[in-house]
């Protein structure tokens, strides 16, 4: 898919693609952020210091779905 959305000049597409891409072992920075936060491994505040959409954070950890991806 990620091939696909690059020939296809579809870049804002990327990150939906990695969003949904667990069975193949993709996740986005914020997913990785999200998972250290859950399993206690991180702060919230380094979660959403370091994160590249704190609002996407803040939305996985209440359990909302985003883009279709939900933890």
């Amino acid at each position: 898919q990620i091939k696909k959305h690059i020939e296809d000049n579809k870049i804002s597409e990327i990150n939906r693609a990695i969003l949904n891409g667990d069975y193949y072992g993709m996740c986005t920075f914020d997913q990785s952020l999200t998972r250290l936060y859950m399993s206690g491994k991180i702060s919230l505040d380094d979660a959403l210091a370091f994160s590249t959409t704190p609002e996407t954070i803040k939305l996985l950890i209440k359990g909302a779905t985003v883009d279709g991806f939900k933890l």
